[in-house]
């Protein structure tokens, strides 16, 4: 992996708290999405400008792209004139993409195929839930 690219895929190394994203498996939230950036290793050394982000929902990455938009016209409804779920994780959401200055691809990986960057957060989702539960883990 070449550290000073901009859009290297991390594998396995911890991610700063700044740049963890909120995960909901099974609990809510965006839907387990990983941000994969080589300026999450070192965020002091490098200055990003793109960031790619791998969500394992397709839900979570309309909602970003498509659905976001209309639920703001609409004072954060749905379509079917409902509250938006996780209303406040949304609007935080959005205002990180807008004032960011960054240049964001988001992706779709399908879930639990393999996918490492998606195991891994899966994994670390899971052991959050552990920990906030109680529950022992290995």
């Amino acid at each position: 992996m070449n550290p000073n690219s901009e859009t290297a895929a991390m594998t396995g190394q911890a991610t700063p708290p700044a740049a963890q994203a909120p995960s909901s498996t099974p609990h809510g939230g965006f839907g387990g999405m990983a941000a994969r950036s080589s300026a999450a290793m070192n965020p002091a050394r490098i200055a990003i400008r793109n960031l790619d982000f791998y969500y394992g929902t397709n839900k979570a990455l309309k909602g970003i792209t498509e659905w976001i938009h209309s639920w703001k016209k609409k004072g954060w409804r749905t379509a079917a004139g409902q509250p938006v779920k996780n209303v406040e994780l949304w609007k935080r959401l959005d205002e990180l993409v807008t004032t960011s200055g960054h240049v964001i691809d988001w992706r779709w990986v399908k879930g639990h195929a393999g996918d490492p960057g998606n195991e891994r957060a899966d994994a670390l989702a899971n052991k959050g839930v552990d920990k906030v539960l109680g529950r022992a883990t290995a």
